[in-house]
């Protein structure tokens, strides 16, 4: 066994405030628009997947749009 180390990794993300629904559109490049239960919709090569707001969404290295809890994100990412 060895230990292993994330690469630093510079990622662009948006907070999901439950109010930007065009800012995440016009980031995303999706139809972005708030569900009833304040959630939205954001497709990934995982397939749907849903942010509620407080979440982030990050562009992958490869420039697709996936949601990260806000927990997770405040963990694991820092300003650049």
């Amino acid at each position: 066994m060895a230990k292993y180390r994330k690469k630093p990794v510079i990622v662009d993300a948006i907070e999901y405030t439950g109010s930007n629904t065009k800012e995440l559109s016009d980031f995303t490049g999706q139809n972005t628009s708030a569900l009833d239960s304040g959630e939205i919709v954001i497709r990934s090569k995982k397939g749907i997947q849903y942010a509620k707001p407080g979440d982030f969404i990050i562009k992958d290295i490869n420039g697709t749009p996936y949601p990260c809890p806000r927990d997770v994100f405040l963990q694991t990412y820092e300003p650049a």
